[in-house]
């Protein structure tokens, strides 16, 4: 018997973007696409050092509708230093939406980038 190729799918949650101390929150991400469950999604999340590099801190909270009146927290990364890096997680997420919520150190900014990857719902 022959499995069926897996099929990725994938979900930006924060575009690159240059982030102050002021934060950044980004908006809800439906994972309907994705097969729920007990699986895990990867979560990757890339940081580059701004004009004035600093560190930077990163979250991933989920809910269960884009209100997120419920939202909790699924991820949190380990700070990144002014040097920058990757990190990478795997988490099961229980609710249907997800949103990247990050920051810089005061009076510094940092380049980020955050998105999701999950096995992808059969479309035939």
């Amino acid at each position: 018997m022959s499995a069926r190729p897996s099929a990725f799918e994938m979900k930006v949650l924060l575009a690159p973007t240059n982030v102050t101390a002021g934060g950044v929150t980004g908006s809800f991400v439906d994972l309907q696409d994705f097969l729920m469950g007990p699986r895990n999604i990867k979560c990757v999340w890339s940081v580059g050092a701004g004009t004035t590099a600093g560190t930077a801190s990163g979250l991933i909270q989920q809910a269960s509708t884009t209100a997120g009146t419920d939202a909790t927290t699924l991820v949190t990364f380990s700070n990144v230093t002014s040097a920058g890096g990757s990190e990478e997680a795997h988490a099961v997420p229980t609710k249907r939406y997800v949103r990247f919520v990050g920051d810089a150190q005061t009076a510094k900014d940092m380049n980020q980038f955050c998105a999701v990857f999950g096995d992808a719902r059969f479309k035939p």
